[in-house]
């Protein structure tokens, strides 16, 4: 991720996604956990980077419940709180 001299934010991304849950490559093309479906509350996903900083990741809510219509779909949300690096840009 850069911030460009006209200041506008560039990145690319990949994210692998499965019947488990999901990981990005974010931080330093490092492949992190971002959520498995079935873990609950309370669980952390953590990851350190080239700095020796540990970043963590935690599932802070869940629902368990079919939440949000969608299509032929019902939707289940979590949400996962990160504390961002010392040094992130943003």
């Amino acid at each position: 991720m850069t911030i460009t001299p006209d200041q506008k934010l560039q990145f690319n991304f990949q994210l692998k996604f499965t019947s488990e849950g999901y990981m990005d490559f974010f931080t330093e093309g490092k492949p992190w956990v971002m959520a498995k479906y079935d873990d609950a509350v309370g669980t952390e996903y953590s990851i350190v980077d080239n700095k020796v900083e540990k970043l963590t990741r935690t599932i802070t809510e869940k629902t368990g419940q079919d939440d949000w219509p969608f299509l032929f779909y019902e939707i289940k949300t979590l949400k996962v709180v990160q504390m961002a690096a010392l040094d992130d840009p943003l």
